[in-house]
């Protein structure tokens, strides 16, 4: 990843952090909320996931893929709102870890 590659990244997933908490309500930035609403969401996605393979042998419909996108964004706010939580800025988590999966990448222990 370039610089500036990563730069914009970090400007947008900052931009994007900060615009989640102007949605959020005072009911939902509680520690336990945001964990459980994240698994939840996780859920749903798998949920998904099990009746495309149980019902539609595995086969994804334009319906489902739109559902997925759907389901990924609300785990993207969890995870946003859970960055903020711990007083991260999406931009350095992510940094983090992309500086995890080079080195592991570069030892060859990548999953």
């Amino acid at each position: 990843m370039t610089e500036n590659e990563s730069k914009s990244i970090g400007v947008f997933s900052n931009d994007y952090q900060n615009f989640t908490a102007t949605t959020q309500t005072e009911g939902s930035k509680s520690f336990h909320y945001l964990m459980f609403g994240l698994t939840s969401e996780v859920g749903e996605l798998a949920g998904l996931e099990k009746r495309i393979v149980r019902e539609k042998q595995g086969v994804r419909s334009a319906e489902d893929v739109e559902s997925a996108k759907k389901e990924l964004g609300d785990i993207a706010w969890y995870v946003a709102r859970l960055a903020d939580f711990y007083g991260f800025q999406l931009s350095d988590v992510f940094a983090a870890n992309v500086k995890k999966l080079a080195d592991r990448k570069e030892r060859g222990v990548i999953h």
